[in-house]
């Protein structure tokens, strides 16, 4: 239930305008309705409140997770470092924008990357309610919401929420953002339809946490895209085109396809593909990528990058796992309205 008020028309308004994604929020702890006014949200069950900046809910149980204030809190460990992290203001306007306004081989390459990591659910997005975890600036929102997805996009830094916001209202896309922890999220039991997660699980000490999470909430399908364990990385790392610790200060955890595929079929999932393949961009395009972008150039980019994905195969630094629901597992699929009543938090795989 939401006294939306002057949310509607506000910071974030694709989140409060729109009943078929505000209501799927639940309590972050205990999984129960939030009542919502225009300041903040309070659980009708454990009476926890969640205050609302800029528009944005911050349905984490410690605030002091979201980053917002750069405050180094070093006993809140690897959360804390990637939050403030990313809130750095130097990195805000190419985060809010980006593949807009990079290098054109980077913008091809981001771009192929999310074709190649959602062409098995790709008749499903349409018309879906999807959530993107680790979300980020809402890159990936902003690619979904293109094919015509109803996303809600999460992060658990406060700032790139308010730029995934701030990307819907400047490129006119209607998406909402909240501030959530993969690993407790703040989303109904089979709530949405699809779940969707791209270089976000590897940023976690144990990523298989936050992929329990994503499974118990999607009701339809699953779309993972993440860094592969693979030789291809290691010679990369060696020779500084792949990182062991990004900037943030957290490890790289490079994870198997067949890991997690056989986590998704445990839990009713078919495997609708799962491959490994070769990509190789920095996060910041840097002199070799504008130079390859050139007219002349452009071309010849593209061609060696697709014959690179084509025949990397195994080998490749990169992986995707798209699964969907098997048929007789179909309780909450569809509307998503779902919801298990539960007074404790909720188990991890």
């Amino acid at each position: 239930m939401v006294n939306r008020g002057d949310l509607v028309n506000g910071p974030n308004s694709g989140l409060w305008s729109n009943p078929g994604l505000i209501d799927r929020i639940v309590c972050p702890a205990c999984k129960h309705q939030i009542i919502w006014n225009s300041l903040a949200g309070e659980c009708q069950a454990c009476r926890r409140k969640f205050p609302i900046e800029d528009g944005i809910p911050i349905l984490l149980r410690d605030r002091t997770l979201a980053g917002g204030d750069e405050i180094e809190h070093e006993h809140l460990g690897y959360k804390q470092a990637q939050a403030t992290y990313f809130d750095r203001e130097i990195m805000a306007r190419f985060e809010r924008d980006r593949p807009r306004g990079a290098p054109a081989l980077h913008r091809w390459l981001l771009e192929k990357k999310f074709l190649i990591g959602t062409r098995a659910v790709s008749s499903m997005l349409p018309g879906s309610t999807v959530l993107v975890v680790c979300g980020g600036s809402g890159m990936d929102g902003d690619f979904l919401a293109q094919v015509g997805a109803r996303v809600i996009t999460s992060d658990i830094s406060l700032g790139a929420a308010q730029r995934a916001a701030e990307r819907a209202t400047t490129y006119g896309l209607q998406y909402g953002s909240i501030v959530a922890d993969i690993e407790e999220l703040p989303i109904m039991d089979r709530g949405v339809d699809v779940a969707y997660v791209h270089d976000g699980l590897h940023h976690l000490a144990s990523p298989l946490i936050g992929l329990a999470e994503m499974i118990r909430v999607t009701s339809i399908a699953m779309v993972v895209t993440e860094p592969a364990k693979a030789r291809l990385t290691r010679l990369a790392m060696k020779v500084g085109l792949a990182l062991e610790f990004e900037d943030a200060g957290n490890r790289v955890e490079r994870m198997e396809a067949k890991a997690i595929g056989a986590r998704l079929e445990e839990n009713g999932f078919k495997i609708l593909t799962s491959r490994r393949y070769a990509m190789f961009y920095r996060h910041r395009p840097g002199a070799p990528t504008r130079a390859l972008s050139l007219p002349g150039l452009l071309s010849l980019a593209k061609l060696v990058s697709l014959a690179g994905i084509r025949v990397s195969g195994r080998f490749g630094n990169k992986l995707t796992v798209q699964a969907a629901r098997d048929r007789g597992d179909s309780t909450g699929a569809s509307t998503g309205l779902h919801q298990s009543q539960k007074d404790s938090t909720h188990a991890r795989a």
